[in-house]
């Protein structure tokens, strides 16, 4: 069976991509346990405690805007970009020509991105998250309101013809 270190993220370098990029990570785990690959996961911080060969992590598409369009297109990494994630790599890891070690760079996307949703400009009572929380809301004030109004009087009353007897 193979061995693989998986070197997570660190939150901080895709702040807003988080479940994304873990949900991306999860997904490649999962599929090279389907292929008979054993991977032991590591955070960025554990690098020196590796000790499989092989180690597999990810980065970010290159994304650039369309200057005609304004639309943000992800790009392929130039192959002086590759070199120099290699060279980081290869430093980072210890690498080493005399043992074998070898850096090979994918410039592949795995899971797309899912779609952002575009949140139109609609007044906040007519948003959907709002509607939604205000059913529940709603309910409890009417149960707030029957408790106050009927039950409340009745047990006055109760009170009221307990103390007289």
């Amino acid at each position: 069976m193979i061995k693989i270190a998986g070197i997570k993220r660190k939150k901080i370098y895709s702040p807003n991509h988080v479940i994304n990029d873990a949900l991306i990570f999860s997904k490649t785990v999962e599929r090279l346990n389907q292929l008979d690959v054993s991977v032991e996961i590591y955070e960025e911080d554990d690098v020196e405690r590796i000790k499989e060969e092989l180690i597999f992590s990810m980065a970010r598409d290159k994304k650039t805007i369309n200057p005609e369009t304004g639309a943000v297109e992800r790009t392929q990494w130039t192959q002086q970009e590759l070199e120099r994630f290699a060279i980081l790599v290869r430093d980072a890891v210890g690498y080493s020509a005399v043992r074998g070690d070898s850096v090979n760079i994918l410039n592949e996307a795995f899971l797309p991105e899912p779609p952002i949703e575009v949140l139109d400009d609609l007044p906040f009572w007519q948003n959907e998250s709002i509607l939604k929380l205000i059913k529940p809301i709603a309910g409890a004030l009417i149960i707030v309101a029957l408790l106050v109004g009927l039950v409340r009087p009745v047990l006055k009353s109760l009170a009221v013809a307990g103390v007289k007897t």
